[in-house]
């Protein structure tokens, strides 16, 4: 569960989520950037083939089952919750799907540059 954002241009938060049908509050999405940004700089995995590899249909584009694909393979235990979250989360123009280029400006202004870093805290 999520709480609304709480002004405009702001993401939602994570309230808890539902186990057993009880709320566990608290707690926030695995750091999928975190985790995409370590795949990209510490593998050495070209962030354009990562996304390619999920863009099946070769739209250009992520639907919602591709992001949760990308999700998973750099966060194996994402739930089925948290994947819908980054996938509302990446897809800044409210279409429905989900480009390349909305991840990076996600990635960009949701996170500060790393010291070190080439260019961003996300250079790909």
């Amino acid at each position: 569960m999520y709480h609304p954002p709480a002004r405009d241009g702001a993401w939602p938060e994570l309230a808890g989520r539902y186990v057993a049908g009880d709320l566990e509050s608290g707690g926030r999405p695995r750091d999928l950037l975190a985790a995409l940004d370590e795949t990209v700089e510490k593998r050495g995995e070209n962030f354009r083939a990562l996304f390619d590899r999920h863009d099946r249909d070769m739209t250009g584009a992520l639907s919602a089952r591709q992001v949760e694909s990308f999700v998973r393979e750099l966060l194996p235990e994402t739930s089925a919750a948290e994947a819908r979250y980054f996938a509302v989360v990446f897809d800044v123009d409210g279409d429905g799907a989900v480009t390349a280029d909305e991840i990076r400006r996600v990635a960009t202004e949701a996170r500060p540059p790393r010291t070190g870093a080439r260019t961003t805290a996300f250079a790909w």
